[in-house]
């Protein structure tokens, strides 16, 4: 969905979700991952599942395809309908979906639709990265000042000292070189 324009796109926790696998503020979604197709009365959950939040888009994602009674119910209710493969991949499978897919491509840049979302990934990640580096980063300068100024050193032999604040002090580096990669990898 991301790819399609909804960027606040988020899968809700496995579970019973009411019909709502994703959610955006603008959309909602069903993934269907079974080996049989999809139908009409799956059509008719999404729709409910919706109620008042009628300004929303729906959006069908199934494995196996859909019958020609959900074709039919989707059409009238101007319900996107996808096949989902394993790679990522959509195909739109009624009109309205083939032209979002469309957009979505022109916004794109035409790029593939796997680059786009393998794009999308890399970035998710390397926010994950950003923000894990400077949580570490914080922790351990606490850390390294409670073990470098509050604790009695004068109690250890000197080498015992010497050799935990090195330490300390390597693994500060370490976390700063990761932060910086990280940084580095999201301005990319």
């Amino acid at each position: 969905m991301r790819y399609l324009g909804y960027t606040d796109a988020t899968a809700m926790p496995v579970g019973p979700d009411g019909g709502i696998d994703v959610f955006s503020k603008n959309a909602l979604a069903q993934v269907k991952w079974k080996q049989s197709v999809a139908s009409r009365p799956d059509m008719q959950r999404l729709y409910g599942a919706r109620a008042a939040q009628m300004h929303k888009q729906l959006y069908f994602f199934a494995f196996a395809g859909y019958s020609k009674h959900a074709i039919e119910y989707a059409n009238t209710y101007n319900i996107y309908l996808f096949i989902y493969r394993p790679s990522g991949e959509i195909v739109p499978q009624n009109y309205i979906a083939a032209e979002v897919l469309k957009s979505a491509a022109r916004t794109h840049g035409q790029q593939n639709q796997l680059a786009v979302i393998a794009d999308m990934k890399n970035q998710k990640e390397a926010n994950s990265a950003l923000a894990g580096g400077i949580c570490a980063a914080v922790l351990f300068f606490f850390i390294t000042k409670i073990a470098i100024f509050d604790m009695g050193w004068s109690t250890y032999p000197a080498w015992v000292t010497i050799g935990t604040i090195t330490v300390i002090i390597l693994i500060d580096i370490i976390i700063i070189a990761g932060t910086v990669s990280a940084i580095h990898t999201k301005v990319k």
